[in-house]
C-alpha cells in the first residue's frame, strides 16, 4: 500500500487493518447540499470525510459523542464532528439531518455502507485534519 493510499483510506501511514473503518470521502455529496458546514468546506477546497463505526449507534450516548467532538477539536484542530445514527428503518438521524435533503442522506449512507445500528461520523476540514481526526 502506498503512503498516499494509506493516508486516503486510513489517515495513517501505518494503519492497523484489523479494525477496518476506512475513511470515506463525501466531498462531492457535500458540494450538492445546502448544509453550510459541509458545503462551505467543500466549496473552499476542503474535504468532508467520514467513517462508519459499525453497530456503535447504541453504544455512544449524546454526551459521549460531545466528548469525542471536544477531543477532535482539542487534539486535531477540527472545527467539529458531524454524525448520523442509522435507524432501524435505514434512515439517518442526527441533529443536522434536517439540514440535508433525503437524496443526500441516502447517498451518504450508501457511500459509507451504513446499516441499521451504525454510527457515521464526519469531519469537514483540511486534508490533514480529516486524516488525523
Amino acid at each position: 500500500m502506498t503512503y498516499e493510499e494509506a493516508m486516503r483510506r486510513f489517515g495513517s501511514d501505518a494503519p492497523d487493518l484489523r479494525f477496518g473503518m476506512e475513511i470515506v470521502d463525501i466531498t462531492e455529496v457535500a458540494k450538492k447540499t445546502e448544509f453550510r458546514v459541509f458545503r462551505g468546506t467543500a466549496d473552499s477546497g476542503g474535504f468532508v470525510r467520514g467513517i462508519n463505526v459499525e453497530q456503535a449507534a447504541s453504544k455512544y450516548s449524546r454526551r459521549q459523542i460531545d466528548e469525542l467532538t471536544d477531543y477532535v477539536k482539542s487534539d486535531f484542530g477540527a472545527k467539529g464532528l458531524a454524525w448520523f445514527r442509522v435507524e432501524e428503518d435505514g434512515s439517518l438521524w442526527s441533529p443536522i439531518s434536517k439540514n440535508l435533503e433525503e437524496e443526500h442522506l441516502t447517498e451518504i449512507k450508501s457511500l459509507l455502507g451504513g446499516n441499521p445500528g451504525d454510527l457515521l461520523m464526519f469531519l469537514a476540514d483540511s486534508w490533514d485534519v480529516t486524516c488525523k481526526g
